[in-house]
């Protein structure tokens, strides 16, 4: 993962994040309007000298959901979405910062890499970590053949 992909995630996450402010500004005006008619026809009730009664602002379409609560909810659900996608967007400048922090100190041999999980890891790579694990490899077979050849001395016994 490259610091591009880093500033591309961050994007989209605050283009989502615009999103779902314009839908939670679109509905609170809604939200307004309807808690504004319920009131009025709370204040009409109340002038006719009747007990207060539940009062639901209906769809003519669709008469099983109330407005005024179906629009708190849909806002509540918004918001919570908005904290989530806010906390990943949090996570991500941290990353870019600390890529950024990192290949300062140790340059381009730093990169970071996405997890399955959506975690990620950093890689660290230069010359001397080429040259180690060569040697390791060829510690690797030197052993093997230290195997071998001390299996050849049991079997000539």
């Amino acid at each position: 993962m490259s610091e591009n992909d880093l500033k591309k995630e961050e994007e989209e996450l605050k283009l989502l994040i615009k999103k779902i402010d314009t839908e939670i500004l679109k509905l609170q005006a809604l939200l307004e309007e309807a808690e504004s008619k319920h009131s009025n026809i709370q204040i009409a009730i109340t002038r006719t000298g009747l007990q207060t009664i539940p009062i639901n602002i209906l769809s003519a379409s669709n008469d099983s959901i109330d407005l005024v609560s179906g629009l708190r909810k849909q806002i509540l659900d918004l918001n919570k979405s908005k904290n989530f996608l806010n906390s990943k967007l949090d996570v991500t400048i941290k990353e870019e910062e600390l890529i950024e922090e990192l290949k300062k100190q140790f340059g381009e041999s730093v990169s970071l890499k996405k997890t399955m999980q959506g975690d990620f890891e950093i890689n660290y790579h230069d010359k001397e970590t080429d040259k180690a694990v060569l040697d390791l490899e060829k510690s690797k077979k030197t052993l093997e053949e230290i195997r071998k050849s001390y299996q050849n001395i049991l079997e000539e016994k």
